[in-house]
C-alpha cells in the first residue's frame, strides 16, 4: 500500500505514476476537490467511497 498526501504535489505524483492513463484525469479531479473541501470549508477529514467496490475510508488531511 502506498501512503499519498493528497496536498502534496510529489506525494500525489507518485500515486498517478501508477496509475492508469485513463484514470489519472479522474484522480486529479478528486485532488481537486479535496483541496477545496480542505482550503475553503477547512475540513480535517472527509469519506472516500468507491460505489463499484463497495469500499470507503476516511481520510484525514495531515
Amino acid at each position: 500500500m502506498l501512503d499519498c498526501d493528497v496536498l502534496d504535489d510529489e506525494s500525489f505524483r507518485r500515486v498517478l505514476d501508477i496509475t492508469p492513463l485513463h484514470h489519472r484525469e479522474y484522480l486529479n479531479n478528486v485532488q481537486n476537490t479535496m483541496e477545496k473541501l480542505k482550503e475553503n470549508d477547512n475540513h480535517k477529514c472527509v469519506w472516500l467511497y468507491s460505489y463499484r467496490d463497495d469500499w470507503n475510508v476516511l481520510y484525514e488531511f495531515q
